[in-house]
């Protein structure tokens, strides 16, 4: 039994790096598309690219003010920079309470620079009435 929860968790570990790997492929081939020239993403070729890689899974690609993606696969989310750079997911902070932002808030305040990590606010934050 416990060989076999080893391989069901491996062939998931190698799910997830086919996921990432194919994002990659779909950054340098939206690049290629616009001659490699683009600062920044065009985010028409670049979910053009994805649903070309991805096919019929669920896709959604939300691109940000400042250049930036963020892609959802089968429920599954990772974030491209600006620069086009892929983030791990551990490395993704989501904020979408008040409750989640004072604890962020809180954490900050105590000496948590959060170096490296990208926070994605997922919702609306209403904080009128709040200290």
């Amino acid at each position: 039994m416990e060989y076999l929860h080893r391989q069901v968790k491996h062939k998931k570990k190698q799910h997830k790096l086919k996921k990432k790997k194919n994002i990659k492929l779909a950054i340098m081939a939206s690049s290629i598309e616009n001659n490699g020239y683009a600062e920044i993403l065009n985010a028409e070729s670049f979910e053009k690219e994805l649903k070309n890689i991805f096919g019929n899974q669920e896709l959604n690609v939300t691109s940000n003010v400042d250049g930036s993606f963020l892609i959802t696969i089968d429920d599954r989310k990772y974030y491209v920079n600006d620069d086009k750079t892929l983030i791990n997911n551990d490395d993704i902070i989501e904020i979408g309470t008040v409750e989640e932002l004072k604890a962020f808030r809180d954490d900050v305040n105590s000496g948590n620079s959060y170096e490296g990590k990208v926070v994605l606010l997922t919702s609306n934050i209403n904080l009128s009435g709040e200290e």
